[in-house]
């Protein structure tokens, strides 16, 4: 790395070190979180509101690398153990020299160039149509539902011997979102 760069980044970190004890966290929601069945697939849609701060946006501003996790469960109705897991991972990377953010997402194979902070907060924490499983995994006659959450990955940060955990910022409370039964029967295939 540019070490002009470098202590750049580690200074931009010290300095924020020194707010880390005022981090007022905030209780982030899901907006919505839908799901439909097209074809043979599963795809969600969800959005959290609520879920950005000026601490958060020093952070994503650090040039360090953010990643957002989003989780997503089926359940069998009256089952404590998800049928099927899937994580879905935003990951979003301000260049200081450059002055963009690139964000990729995992559930599409390109990476994404944005030059504002808005745009950032309109597409980190958005899932659209993403395709959670195959709806040949549902059986018919069996009730669901899906269980939704989101977590932000810790950073480790330079200058710090243990990595800063970012949930900090969400009062260290992952935001989560429980459909309403459901059964294939309920789709129009």
């Amino acid at each position: 790395m540019n070490p002009f760069l470098e202590r750049l980044i580690t200074t931009i970190i010290s300095i924020g070190s020194l707010i880390l004890p005022s981090i007022s966290g905030i209780d982030p929601v899901f907006g919505h979180a839908d799901f439909l069945i097209e074809g043979n697939r599963l795809l969600i849609s969800a959005a959290l509101d609520n879920c950005y701060s000026e601490d958060f946006d020093t952070f994503l501003k650090s040039g360090e690398t953010i990643r957002l996790n989003f989780t997503l469960e089926l359940f069998a109705e009256k089952q404590n153990r998800p049928i099927a897991k899937q994580v879905i991972t935003h990951q979003v990377r301000y260049n200081l020299i450059e002055q963009r953010f690139v964000m990729i997402f995992s559930e599409y194979p390109r990476s994404v160039e944005l030059a504002t902070l808005e745009q950032v907060h309109a597409q980190l924490v958005r899932l659209h149509r993403v395709e959670a499983l195959s709806a040949k995994a549902l059986k018919s006659q069996q009730r669901y539902y899906l269980v939704l959450s989101a977590d932000l990955a810790s950073l480790a940060l330079v200058g710090r011997k243990d990595p800063f955990n970012l949930m900090l910022l969400w009062n260290k409370t992952a935001p989560r979102s429980r459909s309403q039964t459901f059964s294939l029967d309920d789709f129009i295939l």
